[in-house]
């Protein structure tokens, strides 16, 4: 009786292809998408936040009373959170929206990118995890895994594995 090891069992080695080959494929793709996507448009005369009294007035239509942020009620709600943009609840305790429309979209903007580049990362780290052992055994490199499978990182440990060399290029 011949018994096949799981290393040297023939669908095992199309199925290691076949994961080499798809990780690749999203390799090239994520690298062939520039930077420039996820960096907010240059917005012309943008202007530096800052936590100015007139920015937090809040006049409701001339009444002489402030119109109170329904995420904040004991703040005036902010000047440009008008509520004409999906989700503005008149939350900017820090004014990040800035003095003008222009700043306002252009935090909004920046704000859409960023997530989108957080919703890539959620995908990514678990997919790091999944595929790293193969491609490093394809490749005939070390695993970057931590001994309990996890991706290195400040909590997980094991970044001393990462070579100094990517540091630097990164």
């Amino acid at each position: 009786q011949h018994h096949q090891t799981a290393s040297t069992h023939p669908t095992n080695k199309h199925n290691c292809t076949m994961k080499v080959s798809a990780g690749a494929i999203a390799s090239l793709f994520l690298l062939s998408t520039g930077v420039e996507s996820f960096a907010p448009a240059p917005a012309a005369g943008r202007t530096a936040t800052t936590l100015a009294n007139d920015l937090f007035d809040g006049d409701d239509q001339g009444t002489g009373k402030k119109e109170m942020s329904p995420a904040l009620p004991f703040v005036a709600r902010p000047k440009l959170l008008d509520g004409e943009l999906a989700g503005d609840v008149g939350f900017d305790p820090f004014n990040f929206a800035g003095a003008d429309k222009a700043s306002l979209y252009y935090m909004r903007e920046a704000e859409i990118k960023h997530s989108r580049l957080a919703m890539l990362a959620v995908i990514g780290w678990p997919l790091a995890e999944l595929f790293d052992k193969p491609i490093a055994d394809a490749a005939g490199l070390p695993t970057l895994l931590t001994k309990s499978g996890a991706s290195p990182s400040l909590l997980n440990g094991g970044l001393n594995k990462i070579d100094i060399a990517y540091w630097g290029a990164v």
